[in-house]
């Protein structure tokens, strides 16, 4: 038998197995890393692989959660889903709107906000977004 031939068929052999092994590993390790069930993904994955190969890491991939957060305040690991820090109550999206305009009509383009006859007046009849008034708590607040 020639040496080329067997080296060539134990390569062709070992590679994929390799290749599944790492993969595996990989997917244990940044199970691990975004604090899912590391234990759980590993066995779906090897359980998957004999009758489907790659479905099992096509799963994984398509599910899996985002990177865990550092909250800026406090350092605590947040999950990437979460708007508030649940230790210190930081916001960790700052730049979301905080308080929507109140809508009476939805489109699928635009929400137009109600009009008065004054509003219409006063702004040549255009549609104008705007606020909602504040409540009387709010403009009044206690001394």
């Amino acid at each position: 038998m020639n040496i080329l031939a067997v080296a060539g068929a134990v390569t062709g052999i070992s590679l994929p197995i390799a290749i599944i092994i790492l993969l595996v590993g990989y997917v244990n390790r940044d199970a691990k890393r975004r604090e899912m069930n590391s234990t759980l993904w590993t066995i779906l994955i090897v359980v998957l692989i004999p009758a489907y190969f790659v479905t099992g890491f096509i799963f994984y991939f398509l599910l899996r959660d985002p990177l865990p957060l550092d909250c800026p305040q406090c350092d605590a690991t947040v999950s990437a889903r979460f708007n508030y820090c649940p230790d210190c109550k930081f916001n960790l999206r700052p730049h979301a709107p905080s308080v929507p305009a109140r809508f009476v009509w939805q489109t699928g383009f635009a929400a137009i906000a109600p009009l008065s006859w004054r509003d219409i007046h006063r702004r040549s009849r255009r549609l104008v977004l705007r606020r909602p008034a504040p409540s009387a708590e709010e403009s009044n607040p206690p001394l």
